[in-house]
C-alpha cells in the first residue's frame, strides 16, 4: 500500500467516524425531545416506547434491512413529537373532543413532519411520521393517502399506535384487554388499517412475551 492508498484509507475511516458521531448527536437530541414531550403529557409517558417496541416487533416480519428497521424504530418513537405544540387541556381532556379540538389534534403529524425535516438525515422518518394517521380507505389525515400509497412503515406504526392506545388507560376511558383490542383491529382491517399488517401484529404479539416493566427500545435512553 503506497502513501496515497494510506491517505484514502485514513480519510475513509475519518468520514465513518464523523458519521457515527453525528448519528449519536442526533439521537441524543431526539431523546431529549421525547423526554420533554413525556414530561408535558402523562399519557405519553411510556407510549412512544411501547409503540416503538411493537413497531419493531412487526417490522422484523417484513424484508427490511437493518438500517430501515432502525429508522422505523426511530419513527415510532417520534410519531407524536408534534404534540409538543398541542395545548395540554386538549391532550388530557377527560371527555370527548369538539370538532375544533379534533382539528387541532389532526395537525400533529404535520408538526412532527416539520420538526423532523429540520434534520437532513431523517427524511424517511419524517415522511413515515407524517403518514401514520392515514387510513387504507383514504379517509385518514393529513394527506388522504390510500392503501399502498401509505408507506408500509407508517401502516405498521398506525397499528402499533392504535393497539397501545386501546390497551392503555386514557382520561376518558379504562384500558381494554388485548383480546378486545385484537377484535377491534380485525374489525377495522381493510378500512382503517392494512389487513396484512394487522395479521402480522396479532400473530407476533400473541407469540411475544412482553416484559413486566416498560419495554426498552434500542434507541430510547431511559433516565
Amino acid at each position: 500500500m503506497d502513501g496515497r492508498d494510506e491517505l484514502i484509507l485514513k480519510l475513509s475511516k475519518e468520514v465513518e467516524r464523523l458519521k457515527a458521531q453525528n448519528k449519536k448527536i442526533v439521537e441524543e437530541a431526539l431523546n431529549a425531545i421525547i423526554k420533554t414531550l413525556e414530561a408535558k403529557d402523562k399519557y405519553t409517558l411510556g407510549h412512544s416506547r411501547r409503540v416503538a417496541y411493537y413497531s419493531l416487533m412487526v417490522a422484523r416480519n417484513f424484508s427490511f434491512s437493518q438500517a430501515i428497521l432502525h429508522e422505523i424504530e426511530l419513527a415510532a418513537l417520534l410519531h407524536d413529537i408534534g404534540k409538543i405544540g398541542t395545548p395540554l387541556e386538549i391532550l388530557n381532556k377527560p371527555s370527548g373532543l369538539t370538532d375544533e379540538e379534533f382539528e387541532i389534534i389532526k395537525q400533529h403529524p404535520i408538526h412532527s413532519f416539520e420538526i423532523l425535516c429540520e434534520v437532513s438525515s431523517l427524511k424517511n422518518v419524517a415522511q413515515w411520521v407524517r403518514s401514520h394517521q392515514e387510513r387504507v380507505d383514504g379517509l385518514g389525515y393529513p394527506d388522504g393517502l390510500k392503501a399502498e400509497n401509505i408507506p408500509l412503515p407508517s401502516r405498521i406504526i398506525a397499528v402499533a399506535d392504535a393497539f397501545d392506545a386501546m390497551t392503555s388507560d386514557r382520561p376518558y376511558r379504562k384500558a381494554m384487554s388485548a383480546e378486545l383490542a385484537y377484535a377491534e383491529l380485525r374489525r377495522c382491517a381493510g378500512t382503517q388499517f392494512d389487513e396484512k399488517t394487522v395479521d402480522v401484529f396479532i400473530n407476533a404479539h400473541q407469540l411475544q412475551k412482553m416484559p413486566q416493566a416498560e419495554p426498552k427500545t434500542r434507541l430510547y435512553k431511559h433516565s
